[in-house]
């Protein structure tokens, strides 16, 4: 037998994934579950969307390779989208499309972090953010947040968590599975507001005193 790498046997089961096929296969034996476990949409995707890939298939659009870091128009969208909305000017060059929040994640731990460079993470967390920095063999540094403050990450929790080995700070506003980071009364050191934002394609109307849920608005930080 085949001995996978040490970074994949190193690895732990998504408790999402399992709890969702645990649900799923008791739903097949007649059981009436409810599932609280993937944050999916309870409905199909909308007929626009079914319509606009159908027609990319038809004319041929969709048939060949296009620029890796995604379609230039889609990238003119997202520009004016974030111009708009929320006042903040990024190039089309600045924006990188992926295939997910979970792929453009782990892209970006693998561009950026070294074996034993360590990442803040506040919990609880989306499942899959601690993996995926053991994956390019960083450290994960987590602490928990309260109930008592709306688990909200404190600015004395950051300060304490940083060390001189410490590479990216990972912020998700609104937090999975949680609600908007928001540090509460503290002020965070010049050095650590070096930050470079990330996204998926749908973000929060936040900044415009607005609030979506299931959206993501990710933060990192990084020195």
């Amino acid at each position: 037998m085949t001995k996978l790498s040490n970074r994949v046997l190193q690895m732990e089961e998504s408790v999402t994934l399992a709890a969702s096929a645990r649900a799923k296969a008791l739903k097949a034996q007649g059981r009436d579950i409810l599932s609280l476990t993937l944050g999916e949409p309870d409905f199909v995707t909308p007929k626009n969307i079914q319509d606009a890939a159908i027609t990319s298939i038809e004319n041929g659009k969709a048939s060949f390779y296009t620029v890796a870091s995604g379609l230039p128009e889609l990238k003119d969208a997202i520009s004016t989208y974030m111009e708009n909305f929320y006042g903040y000017a990024v190039k089309p060059n600045e924006v990188v499309v992926g295939t997910g929040a979970k792929f453009i994640l782990y892209a970006f731990f693998a561009s950026v972090i070294n074996p034993g460079d360590e990442v803040i993470i506040p919990t609880p967390c989306w499942v899959s953010y601690v993996d995926q920095v053991k994956m390019v063999e960083g450290v994960p540094v987590t602490f928990q947040t309260t109930e008592a403050n709306h688990f909200k990450a404190t600015v004395e929790q950051l300060e304490a968590a940083r060390t001189e080995k410490t590479k990216v700070v990972l912020l998700n506003s609104p937090s999975n599975p949680t609600e908007p980071f928001n540090p509460t009364a503290g002020t965070i050191k010049p050095d650590f507001l070096r930050i470079l934002l990330m996204s998926s394609t749908s973000l929060p109307e936040q900044m415009n005193g607005k609030q979506s849920s299931g959206k993501c608005f990710i933060v990192l930080a990084f020195f």
